[in-house]
């Protein structure tokens, strides 16, 4: 995956990063996440193309959810 890309923040002149998400599915043993490789540390569009994707391969969406990454 790329890097998140870098933010300036005005106020304090510090950067931040722009905020990864990771996508989870519900299981029998609760949310897991859904791929450790490629549905993790994603930006806001490639999280809504992994949701897409899942929805169009037939998952449930409402066994899907996207968290914050930390």
């Amino acid at each position: 995956m790329a890097k998140a890309p870098q933010i300036l923040n005005i106020r304090t002149k510090e950067t931040m990063t722009e905020p990864t998400y990771k996508v989870l599915r519900l299981t029998t043993e609760g949310y897991t996440e859904v791929d450790t490789i490629n549905a993790v540390n994603l930006t806001k569009p490639q999280c809504d193309q992994v949701i897409q994707n899942l929805i169009a391969d037939g998952v449930n969406p409402r066994e899907i959810k996207a968290v914050r990454d930390n």
